[in-house]
């Protein structure tokens, strides 16, 4: 039950308790429940769901709280509506959408703002540090990515339409990609990249980073180039990955 108080304004006698009671699990399509209980202490509704939120003394005045707790209350459902996440299925290689470029976002609405945020929900649960709009079936050139794990709201990035402008230097690591799960191996970076992009707002920005973020970036851009880290190893590791997936698609354990 989420409860709601409103002033009381003036110490004057109340004539009825004005009640509100709605489910926090209330479809947008269903009005809450709103109105007077005739007493001076609240009432309990079905199942207990019932919230004081003002004393009231005229006919006039219990109207105008009605509306106003009723529109308060319907923005505030579409409001958390628009901040639930989703969490959205990792697709897994061979799939075909790993291996084609993405498409070029042409527009910042409020459907890619929903998809960016159901991507960083998908994100930090795998757990991953950088995921791909192509990883969860979707060809379009964006990425998101928290070399923080979700411990530095500053590295909490969405990048739009990515672009390398420069890399420099070279760094060895091992390498993981959610669209490969349980599959590590050293992967062969630069050191230092510098990437443009539009944030989700559409303002373009850049990004001058080393080590992992650099490594991560680049990473995210290949995705979105229908490129995978698998085509950056040597002939050799890259069958071993393979014959290593077959044995997993056999078991049934990858698909």
């Amino acid at each position: 039950m989420r409860l709601c108080r409103l002033p009381c304004g003036k110490a004057l006698p109340y004539r009825s308790v004005l009640f509100i009671s709605f489910s926090p699990r209330r479809s947008l399509g269903e009005e809450p429940r709103v109105g007077l209980t005739g007493k001076a202490e609240a009432s309990r509704t079905e199942g207990g769901k019932a919230a004081v939120v003002h004393f009231v003394q005229t006919d006039t005045e219990v109207s105008s709280i009605i509306e106003l707790t009723s529109n308060a209350i319907r923005k505030n459902l579409t409001r958390n509506q628009s901040k639930s996440m989703a969490l959205m299925e990792i697709v897994k290689w061979p799939h075909p959408v790993l291996d084609a470029p993405g498409d070029p976002v042409t527009e910042v609405n409020d459907e890619l703002k929903i998809l960016v945020g159901d991507m960083f929900e998908t994100m930090y649960s795998a757990p991953g540090v950088g995921l791909a709009a192509v990883q969860v079936g979707v060809s379009q050139r964006l990425f998101v990515m928290d070399c923080s794990g979700g411990k530095d709201p500053d590295q909490r990035i969405v990048m739009i339409n990515p672009e390398v402008l420069n890399v420099e230097g070279n760094q060895n690591g091992e390498e993981g990609c959610l669209s490969f799960p349980g599959i590590f191996t050293p992967v062969e970076r630069s050191l230092r990249a510098i990437v443009r992009a539009h944030d989700i707002n559409g303002n373009e920005f850049e990004i001058d980073g080393t080590e992992l973020t650099a490594r991560c970036m680049l990473h995210e851009t290949d995705h979105c180039d229908g490129i995978v880290f698998l085509d950056k190893m040597s002939s050799l590791k890259r069958e071993l990955v393979k014959r290593k997936i077959r044995k997993l698609q056999k078991a049934g354990k990858w698909s």
